[in-house]
């Protein structure tokens, strides 16, 4: 069974710090990429998958055709529900989990914990302080390598193309811009206080673009509007 390549992989976020300065990242590979790489080494004729509810629980079966032992080499795995599309995707999980059993994916076991700074524009802070990268922010693999059957270097960019994560690839150099901190807003909202102009507010606005989604920044840049306005 081939390694799969960095396009066959995902990046999904999987945790977000509570205050925002880091995200833990999981690689994953979906379903389709496992029907391609069954097609690719076996043909489309060369096996079969069904699934059928045991206890309650959905499994799935791949079998997959044994020239010299002329029959079928059955795999199978149980699914968890999605919170999406629940049947679905627990058919769906089901499928990738069986795909591993037969090989497919299953060196990213060996991935590392991966972690990365974030950014103040990554984020959106709520009005309950709860903290949550933007829509917008995405991670994909762009390198990987493997050795032994473990991942043995590993790049991961951003939506913006900007590396964020590097095992192992000293050409592909993270970016370690500082993430912005309590302290940096603080700073901010001092100076939005001691601010003596519409237009110095303004200024402040444009230039400090890592708060411009925050809504304490916001609010008290209102608030100190209002009140030089008087």
């Amino acid at each position: 069974m081939r390694d799969l390549n960095a396009d066959e992989i995902d990046c999904r976020p999987q945790m977000v710090a509570k205050d925002g300065t880091w995200a833990s990242l999981l690689l994953y590979t979906n379903a389709r990429v496992g029907m391609n790489m069954l097609d690719e080494l076996y043909g489309p004729t060369g096996w079969q998958r069904t699934h059928e509810l045991i206890d309650g629980q959905l499994f799935c079966t791949i079998e997959i055709w044994d020239n010299e032992k002329h029959c079928w080499v059955k795999k199978q795995d149980v699914g968890k529900t999605s919170d999406i599309e629940k049947e679905k995707g627990r058919a769906s999980d089901a499928f990738k989990r069986a795909c591993t059993n037969v090989g497919i994916g299953r060196t990213l076991y060996s991935s590392p914990h991966i972690f990365v700074n974030l950014y103040a524009d990554d984020i959106t802070t709520y009005g309950n302080g709860s903290i949550r990268l933007k829509a917008k922010v995405s991670f994909a693999v762009k390198s990987i390598s493997y050795k032994n059957n473990v991942i043995d270097s590993l790049v991961i960019i951003d939506n913006k193309g900007n590396v964020r994560y590097s095992l192992n690839a000293p050409d592909d150099k993270v970016d370690n811009k500082k993430p912005t901190n309590s302290n940096e807003l603080e700073n901010a909202l001092q100076n939005i206080k001691m601010a003596t102009t519409v237009e110095e507010l303004a200024k402040m606005f444009n230039e400090l673009t890592m708060f411009q989604s925050n809504k304490t920044f916001i609010s008290a840049l209102s608030e100190r509007k209002k009140q030089l306005k008087k």
